[in-house]
């Protein structure tokens, strides 16, 4: 029984460590050019337009290109990108994510202790 129980908690651990957190962080226009590719990428531009890259967008001489949105091929000059986010794996994030499946499994085996011990010293006679 306790075998299964340790391969089920693994599992589940295994299972949020491989999908693990993602966020969205703001990176200096100065990181954004020294790398000419990137993936993910959130470009909001002087004039409030804001455009997703989900594929690898490049940054070519002094233009951002690109498929905005997954459809339109977008040509962006550099003076008019005001903020760049990227998405990045967040460790922490998925440290809390574990640590919060720990705690429920811990919670739901105790739980189920408790009550096979209840149940086991619970015995009733009954007679007719």
């Amino acid at each position: 029984m306790y075998r299964k129980i340790v391969i089920c908690f693994t599992l589940m651990c295994f299972v949020v460590c491989m999908q693990g957190c993602y966020s969205k962080y703001t990176i200096p226009p100065e990181e954004f050019k020294r790398k000419p590719e990137h993936n993910n990428v959130t470009i909001q531009t002087t004039d409030g337009a804001v455009y997703e890259f989900n594929r690898s967008v490049r940054l070519m001489e002094d233009e951002v290109v690109g498929y905005a949105n997954d459809s339109a091929y977008v040509k962006i000059p550099i003076e008019d990108v005001e903020s760049v986010r990227v998405i990045k794996y967040d460790a922490g994030k998925t440290t809390w994510c574990v640590l919060g499946v720990i705690g429920v499994f811990g919670l739901v085996l105790g739980a189920l202790l408790v009550y096979k011990n209840t149940v086991e010293n619970l015995q009733i006679d009954v007679e007719f």
